[in-house]
């Protein structure tokens, strides 16, 4: 990761402009100016994320919709307030470049009072991007942590030996982790109609807080992205490497490798419905098929025809603007589907598939900058699981849709609230799903073979919540403060209250944090 990250610093800048760049994907910092995107006039494709920057400038006054008001103030005119306040650390641009590097940084200290433990993040990092030109564009960060979680996250890293959304880990001080984390790409957009990326980060597909398609939940990853937009049709190709379950092998060793192709088709249709057909295939890389990097024809029957026991993953996703400030969305993703076993009996354990169904909104009753999200998923067992487990729905051991893997039903409510920099949000997650236990498979483990069901091979009777019935109650409350918003650096204090229960036994959280940080990825601990 580190030479991957160095390379891109070092050697693209050479010969790499323009705003071909993304805007990193955190969901509270897309709040801003999300609305405007939104708005019936505007044919902007909002369920490929992140977006692009200059098409977000092109419908949008970017800079004044990711901060109310500047300070005019006159330490905020001096040299070293605009680079505090207004400015990246250090840029320089001219007629046909622009270059600007800048510290990363999560400093946090907190404590769960469920159990009188300290907790801390210390994370350090730098970001540098640039372009060249109205066509090239390239980005490179890294990220350096030490963290002490409180007690679930780190049952969860010792579990699957990664950090959510972070990568691997080594123990720090007894009970800390140290791990790292690199992103980088270049863009470039040869003409008006497509974008070419190449690099190594995380992809979202869907309007909602979460996606059931293709989340940023797992790792990053290398990826080849050609995104082509023509009137009111835009379509992406994503390709990219995997890697399978690292616990299944010697920490010496390579991991296994795999691999995704994926398509998704977004249509505009009269103003205020877009739909979006998604279609991915995960594959070894001792299985490779040619047709699978064709960038048009449709997976599913490909590997029929090929006899291939890759899995295969389809699914769409819509969105109905529904008041101008009010948006409707769902997804609908089909992993497996037998319409002759379903006329036999209900719950066959091939009936694979999910749905999300949600709400957003914004200016809520008029209030300007009150916005409101309210999503309901939900995804029957055994989804996104498959016979071989090295070709599971998943990356680096953590699932590439819902954190939750299968088996479960979830709300989320979001409402929050931003006067000039100042910002409230509260989150609230809602989630009962059915618990693996022992060597059994009750279908929420996506690593386990869907072969080893509980009620055995081609079994019937199979439906969400089946095994230990757990119930999640998460809610979250955080105000911060921005201070830059070129790299969304905002001090903040925050309360989480956490409560996991079955008929066996119950754990409670209730933790604080206070803290400054660049907000510029989504970091999923609701689960």
């Amino acid at each position: 990761m580190k030479k991957f990250s160095t390379l891109f610093l070092f050697c693209f800048p050479l010969f790499v402009f323009a705003q071909q760049t993304t805007i990193p994907h955190n969901h509270a910092y897309y709040y801003g100016f999300e609305a405007e995107l939104n708005k019936t006039e505007n044919d902007f494709h909002t369920s490929i994320r992140p977006f692009l920057e200059s098409e977000v400038r092109a419908i949008t006054n970017y800079d004044s919709l990711s901060r109310f008001g500047y300070n005019n103030k006159k330490f905020a005119n001096s040299n070293i307030g605009r680079k505090f306040l207004k400015q990246y650390f250090f840029q320089t641009q001219g007629e046909d470049y622009f270059l600007e590097l800048s510290p990363l940084f999560d400093l946090q200290y907190g404590k769960d009072f469920s159990n009188d433990s300290s907790l801390s993040v210390n994370t350090r990092g730098v970001q540098v991007s640039g372009s060249i030109g109205k066509k090239f564009s390239f980005y490179s960060s890294f990220y350096e942590n030490q963290a002490k979680f409180p007690d679930y996250i780190s049952e969860y890293v010792k579990e699957k030996e990664v950090v959510p959304g972070q990568g691997r880990i080594k123990t720090f001080k007894g009970s800390s982790f140290d791990f790292s984390q690199a992103f980088g790409y270049i863009s470039y957009t040869p003409i008006k109609h497509v974008n070419f990326q190449l690099g190594h980060g995380k992809n979202f597909i869907g309007d909602g807080y979460r996606s059931l398609l293709l989340s940023d939940f797992a790792y990053s990853y290398p990826f080849l992205k050609i995104t082509t937009t023509v009137w009111k049709i835009r379509h992406m190709n994503l390709f990219t490497s995997f890697q399978s379950d690292v616990s299944l092998v010697d920490n010496l060793a390579s991991y296994p490798r795999k691999y995704g192709s994926f398509h998704y088709l977004d249509i505009t249709i009269l103003k205020r419905i877009q739909l979006g057909l998604f279609e991915g295939i995960i594959w070894q890389a001792n299985d490779v098929h040619l047709n699978y990097l064709n960038p048009i024809i449709f997976y599913r029957p490909i590997a029929s025809s090929l006899n291939a026991t890759n899995n295969a993953v389809i699914g769409a996703n819509l969105k109905i603007k529904v008041l101008k400030q009010t948006q409707v969305y769902g997804q609908f993703v089909i992993d497996d589907l037998d319409f002759k076993k379903t006329k036999e009996a209900n719950g066959y354990f091939r009936q694979k598939y999910g749905y999300q169904i949600g709400l957003k909104s914004f200016n809520v009753f008029g209030v300007k900058n009150l916005y409101l999200q309210a999503e309901y998923n939900q995804v029957r067992p055994y989804t996104y699981a498959h016979k071989k487990q090295l070709q599971n729905y998943a990356h680096y051991n953590e699932a590439l849709a819902h954190p939750l893997g299968a088996n479960f039903r979830e709300m989320v409510g979001i409402i929050g609230y931003r006067w000039k920099d100042l910002s409230a949000e509260l989150k609230f997650n809602y989630a009962v799903y059915g618990a693996d236990s022992g060597m059994y498979s009750y279908g929420q483990n996506i690593f386990l073979s869907d072969h080893n069901a509980v009620g055995g091979l081609y079994s019937f009777g199979n439906s969400i919540g089946q095994g230990v019935k757990t119930t999640l109650v998460y809610a979250q409350f955080r105000v911060s403060y921005l201070v830059n918003p070129k790299t969304n650096w905002n001090i903040f204090i925050e309360y989480t209250s956490r409560k996991q229960s079955t008929e066996f036994a119950a754990r409670n959280n209730s933790l604080f944090n206070i803290g400054m940080r660049t907000s510029l990825r989504n970091l999923y601990y609701d689960f």
